[in-house]
């Protein structure tokens, strides 16, 4: 697909598609680096924010844990 015949908030969408399936997926790094991307397509887009908030919100859990001996489940 040529993402350049995509709107912005088409690319937005897509972007956050993609971060859900890579968290799913345990693939933290990528899901942050998508929703970083969906926001840059769609600046203030609700929906790449709150995927973002929450996935450092569990990153910051698992970050904790790990110092404290505990993993991510």
């Amino acid at each position: 697909m040529d993402c350049s015949a995509l709107t912005a908030k088409e690319q937005a969408s897509a972007f956050v598609a993609r971060g859900t399936a890579a968290e799913a997926r345990g693939d933290f790094l990528i899901a942050d680096n998508c929703y970083q991307l969906a926001l840059r397509a769609s600046p203030g887009l609700p929906e790449a924010q709150q995927k973002l908030a929450a996935l450092l919100v569990k990153l910051s859990g698992h970050l904790l844990g790990v110092r404290l001996g505990f993993t991510l489940t």
